[in-house]
């Protein structure tokens, strides 16, 4: 979708995601009656939404929740839903790119940064609290206008509930994991805005220039380190001070004020994308695991009137390679699982030619002059000739 900003994207979005939830569900909202995986890649596609416009969109002058990056949503539906019939959902894939890093740590004009910063200011502060997060006008990433867009105490408990309802098993623990190491991360982000640096400048004709975080400035870098793990003082050192090798030494090079200050902007903004791109790869996961596990249950059971594998064959009963005996399903089906996650229909078609071409090559060494195809269970194997 594309036009002016204000033309109504977003909104046209939310509306069409939510139509192709309506019709994978069969008029439910689910992700389609067979349940499993499609049902959760419904429901992480119905909150990724409200994660990514936290993440992503601003207050604009034309617009009150613009989205400030780009993004490209690939489904994958059963053959139904071209029929016109019910369906589901077999797989999702999200592609974004964040536009504006420069907007963390700095706002023209009336506008506001990422709305997450101003849902996590508002947030109870009991949460807050551990983080040191403070209102918004306390904060100098966000202090430049702090007009709301909506009830950000409001969407901030939105935003809980997504990270708990898209991501259960993000971070090894779960929804709960993810929002306390983003918080954290957030929380980082608006402490090193706040960290001013004083000291000597050349260009005025101070001696030896260089420059130290003020009084308040080291308070809020020590939360920030906090937040993030790391020593103070090493990343004090890294914002205050440059280093250059010169043939076989390292010279450090005191910074003046300024580009101390642009140091700790650039540190901030590559955080952020950072914590943006973390949260696509924890909805991305979430998703290929739905994808997977609805696979792996439209397998059908072997039919015990069909040869089986035998454990001490080198080769399928019915000529095929040992290589179905490992995994239980030919080169074709593996191909699909995982080219139908990633993308790329030619490479799928190339994968499942020369599955096909390496199924009829065995056949023909064993016996079958045609290397035909039959069906045995899930397996696409070479049938046995009547000579066998």
């Amino acid at each position: 979708m594309s036009g002016e900003s204000g033309a109504g994207k977003t909104e046209t979005n939310k509306h069409l995601i939510s139509y192709l939830r309506w019709r994978a569900g069969g008029g439910s909202g689910g992700g389609g009656s067979r349940g499993g995986g499609g049902e959760q890649i419904s429901r992480v596609l119905g909150v990724a939404n409200v994660l990514l416009e936290a993440l992503g969109n601003a207050k604009t002058t034309n617009n009150k929740n613009s989205s400030r990056f780009g993004k490209y949503l690939e489904l994958a539906f059963s053959s139904g839903m071209s029929a016109g019939g019910s369906a589901a959902f077999e797989g999702a894939r999200l592609k974004t790119f964040l536009l504006e890093k420069s907007r963390v740590v700095r706002q023209a004009g009336p506008e506001r940064n990422y709305h997450v910063f101003y849902l996590l200011a508002a947030a109870p502060a009991a949460l807050r609290a551990p983080l040191g997060v403070r209102a918004a006008d306390d904060h100098a990433y966000t202090c430049a206008h702090t007009e709301c867009a909506g009830d950000d105490g409001a969407r901030f408990a939105e935003l809980q509930a997504a990270l708990q309802a898209a991501l259960p098993q993000a971070g090894g623990g779960g929804g709960d994991a993810l929002a306390a190491s983003l918080f954290g991360a957030l929380g980082a982000v608006l402490h090193l805005g706040d960290v001013a640096f004083e000291g000597g400048d050349s260009q005025k004709g101070d001696e030896g220039g260089g420059c130290a975080p003020t009084d308040a400035g080291a308070a809020a870098l020590r939360r920030a380190c906090g937040l993030m793990g790391i020593e103070e003082g090493e990343l004090g050192a890294r914002l205050t001070q440059r280093l250059i090798s010169v043939g076989r030494d390292d010279v450090t090079i005191p910074l003046e004020p300024a580009a101390a200050s642009s140091a700790r902007d650039a540190l901030s903004k590559a955080l952020y994308q950072r914590v943006f791109a973390h949260v696509v790869q924890c909805l991305n996961g979430e998703l290929d695991a739905a994808s997977a596990a609805d696979e792996e249950r439209r397998v059908p059971e072997a039919d015990p009137a069909q040869p089986q594998p035998c454990a001490g064959a080198d080769s399928h009963p019915d000529g095929g390679s040992s290589h179905y005996r490992e995994s239980g399903r030919p080169p074709a089906q593996r191909a699909w699982g995982t080219l139908q996650r990633t993308g790329g229909k030619e490479q799928l078609q190339r994968a499942a030619m020369r599955a096909r071409e390496q199924a009829a090559a065995v056949g023909r060494q064993q016996g079958n002059p045609t290397g035909g195809m039959r069906t045995v269970g899930i397996a696409r194997c070479p049938s046995r000739s009547s000579s066998v």
